[in-house]
């Protein structure tokens, strides 16, 4: 196998060249397949159109995906560490992949032991921080802005954010607090906008 990496801030050279070898990819990069509103991703499938890499292995976002696209698998087993109480639901993972002599692939994922999420991060003090108004107020602006940046109607970016929050297992309890600042948010933005 060829391995080639990509750094977060270089200019990424998606074709590596040829080789009778598998040719990997490792790449510090935002590579969903799934949009994440207002972030630049790189979409697989538009990445699979410009690479003649036969995996790609990304970080940068950290909920895990394995998807194969036109024979090119992609795999992003999610952080290996829990930065935030976002990720506290979430297990460390890592992904463990074999390729034999035929040039076939298995990957799998397996966990890395940890605590729970909550005897590592304090629920409470975090639940006191998002009910604080200036968090809300923060949260109102955020959003506000990329309404306006996009100029998309509000229910179409809530329509990308719950998706999202779907498509990566975003906790209930967490869905919950992110839909009720998106609500809070719409109906601030839909004042402002009948105000001007």
């Amino acid at each position: 196998m060829d391995i080639y990496g990509i750094h977060a801030f270089d200019k990424p050279c998606w074709d590596v060249g040829e080789s009778p070898n598998k040719k990997i990819i490792v790449a510090h990069k935002m590579i969903t397949n799934n949009p994440i509103p207002n972030t630049n991703c790189i979409l697989v499938d538009q990445l699979a159109k410009h690479t003649n890499a036969d995996i790609i292995l990304s970080g940068d976002i950290h909920y895990p995906h394995s998807v194969e696209v036109n024979g090119k698998l992609f795999i992003n087993p999610g952080s290996v560490t829990r930065l935030s109480i976002v990720d506290r639901a979430r297990m460390p993972q890592a992904s463990l992949i074999s390729i034999d002599d035929d040039g076939e692939v298995e990957h799998e994922t397996l966990p890395i032991p940890s605590k729970p999420g909550d005897m590592v991060f304090n629920v409470e003090d975090y639940s006191a921080k998002v009910a604080s108004e200036s968090h809300t107020k923060d949260f109102v602006k955020t959003y506000a802005s990329v309404v306006f940046s996009v100029k998309a109607e509000a229910h179409k970016i809530g329509d990308v954010l719950s998706r999202f929050l779907k498509d990566n297992n975003v906790p209930n309890e967490m869905t919950g607090v992110v839909e009720a600042y998106y609500s809070n948010a719409e109906k601030q933005v839909l004042k402002g906008a009948k105000k001007a």
